[in-house]
């Protein structure tokens, strides 16, 4: 039902006032929020839409393709089935080829039954109002066909087991007599492959064409999504633009009411002036303030005029008093033995004080009095005093700078400070440090003297600490030589024990083989225990790993006699003051 212009007044009245109660920051966060919310709302249901039926067409193009899939794997099996059942009549009986093609038949034959399967449970709904009707009488033609074929494929398995039943006998079957057989089954049976493979091919090329247009479709709603996201974007844009442009309007229209009666006020003095109060939020606040302020401004006025009268007394009063301090100031100042200069950014003199110092001035006054000090210092200083300006003017703090002057018959050193005085101009204070760096040269040259005296005393510090070092390690290598003779001797006694009776062992290790060697050549059966014996005992491995054995305690043996011999050698100090030992020898 529509709305009366009376309702839609009074709507718009209410909302009038119910936005003239909320605070500036309310009103700016509801304009904000409403933009976003309805950008956001629009945008997200521009996506939702386009995202719905992009998914829609990929359905469809995905069960296009699974059904052309299953589609060509039921056609390549029914045609390998057909070709190894042909095989299968060509090849004569006997052939040993026959068997293969045979058992390659019944698996072909195998997958055909499964994709089948596949194809009709995936095609079972195939009477859906969704699918179109050339669809369905193609799939109702392979359906049909399928079966005369499942009927065709029992009869040919038949009859190839009787023929490889009868494959042994000889003269029981001909070849001609098998492919008779087969020619008349492929007669008289309902199947028929020619058929069968145009049906196929034309599910196919109905299948392929969905492909198509499910591909058409998709690129469609591709197409359709970028609209969709474009069209909500702009209405989402718009309705929010309206929006913030209503709020702004709300916010900034008592603004630009107070702000023309605050121009008005201060442009003409007109402060009988009262701005309209039409809300209550901060600028409600301000229009009420400002009426406040206008009043007392007024009053104030009127008060300045009688504070005027009473200043002008005062200001004479205390001209008099300044040129008193000013006098006294000047004085304080020609009292320091600095020099002063009032100097602009482009190091013009504009003012300076010397006092009684006009012989630290590299030229007389009235020769660099409204000149810059860049011309008049020699071209180094000059630069220098340039960066120092620079760096001046964007620190707007005090800045140094330390310079030397030649004059006619010494060298004077400088140390100047500039400090921004105006955004335009700069005080440089200069004192001389003449006797300031004399001084500092003379403590540099007491430190350097100082420095190199430490240095020495450092040097003898280390000498007696190495002195100390070699005094320690000559004590520690004496005491590790005695042990390491200890060491020695009490290794060297068991070792050459051992090493004195290996060869013995090996010699009698040897005899021992020769005699066991001779028990079996000339004793060739020996009883059974000896033979258990034997095997239990690993007799060849141990007369082929005992020699080697015994060599490796002889190699072992050897190796320990270097070590005491090393070992010996290195717990002799009466040979000489340092003595070589390399550590490998004891490892």
């Amino acid at each position: 039902m529509a709305r009366s212009p009376k309702t839609s007044k009074i709507s718009v009245v209410w909302l009038g006032q119910w936005l003239s109660y909320l605070k500036v920051g309310q009103k700016i966060a509801l304009g904000y929020g409403l933009a976003l919310g309805v950008a956001v709302l629009g945008t997200t249901a521009g996506f939702t839409i386009a995202d719905y039926y992009q998914k829609q067409a990929l359905k469809l193009e995905e069960d296009a393709v699974e059904e052309l899939n299953l589609l060509n794997r039921l056609y390549s099996n029914v045609l390998e089935t057909q070709l190894h059942q042909q095989q299968l009549i060509a090849l004569p009986k006997e052939s040993p080829l026959w068997q293969k093609k045979y058992t390659q038949y019944l698996e072909y034959s195998a997958k055909a039954k499964q994709v089948w399967s596949e194809f009709k449970s995936v095609n079972g709904n195939i009477d859906d109002d969704d699918d179109p009707d050339e669809e369905r009488e193609a799939v109702n033609r392979v359906l049909q066909t399928y079966d005369h074929f499942e009927v065709y494929l029992q009869q040919v398995k038949k009859l190839l087991q009787q023929v490889a039943s009868r494959r042994s006998q000889v003269g029981e079957i001909s070849t001609e007599q098998i492919q008779t057989q087969f020619l008349n089954l492929s007669t008289d049976s309902d199947f028929q492959l020619d058929a069968f493979s145009e049906d196929l091919n034309q599910l196919m090329k109905i299948t392929f064409e969905e492909f198509e247009q499910a591909e058409t479709i998709f690129r469609a709603t591709i197409k359709l999504r970028s609209q969709i996201i474009f069209i909500s974007l702009l209405l989402s844009i718009a309705i929010a633009a309206l929006l913030a442009s209503y709020t702004s309007r709300a916010i900034a229209r008592p603004i630009q009411a107070v702000t023309n009666v605050a121009q008005q006020a201060t442009q003409d003095s007109n402060f009988d002036l009262q701005a309209p109060v039409t809300t209550q939020d901060e600028v409600g606040v301000l229009a009420f303030s400002l009426n406040q302020l206008i009043q007392q401004v007024k009053q104030l006025l009127k008060e300045q005029i009688e504070a005027n009268e009473q200043l002008e007394a005062k200001v004479e009063e205390r001209t008099v008093q300044l040129q008193e301090k000013t006098s006294e100031l000047e004085a304080i100042l020609n009292a320091f033995p600095d020099l002063f200069f009032r100097i602009a950014i482009d190091t013009t003199v504009l003012d300076y004080k010397a006092g009684n110092q006009t012989s630290d001035l590299y030229v007389l006054p009235e020769e660099f009095l409204g000149k810059r000090l860049v011309d008049i210092f020699p071209p180094s200083i000059g630069e220098k005093l340039n960066r120092v300006i620079v760096q001046a003017q964007q620190t707007q703090s005090l800045v140094s700078i330390e310079y030397s002057l030649v004059m006619p018959n010494h060298k004077e050193h400088y140390e100047g400070r500039l400090i921004p005085f105006t955004t335009e101009q700069f005080i440089f204070i200069v004192r001389n440090v003449s006797d300031r760096k004399q001084a500092e040269k003379a403590l540099r040259q007491s430190e350097a003297r100082l420095r190199k005296q430490a240095q020495d005393l450092e040097q003898a510090f280390k000498q007696l600490q190495e002195t100390q070092f070699q005094l320690v390690q000559s004590e520690k290598m004496s005491s590790l030589g005695q042990l390491v003779a200890g060491v020695a001797h009490e290794i060297n006694n068991p070792v050459n024990f051992i090493h004195a009776n290996l060869a013995y062992v090996f010699e009698y290790a040897q005899n021992l083989l020769r005699l066991l060697e001779a028990y079996q050549k000339y004793i060739p059966n020996p009883p059974l225990e000896i033979q258990a014996e034997i095997e239990a005992t690993d007799f060849d491995f141990l007369s082929e790993d005992l020699p080697k054995v015994l060599n490796s305690m002889q190699v072992g043996s050897e190796r320990i006699k270097e070590i005491v011999l090393s070992l010996r050698n290195f717990s002799r100090l009466d040979e000489a003051e340092f003595k070589l030992f390399y550590y490998q020898t004891c490892g």
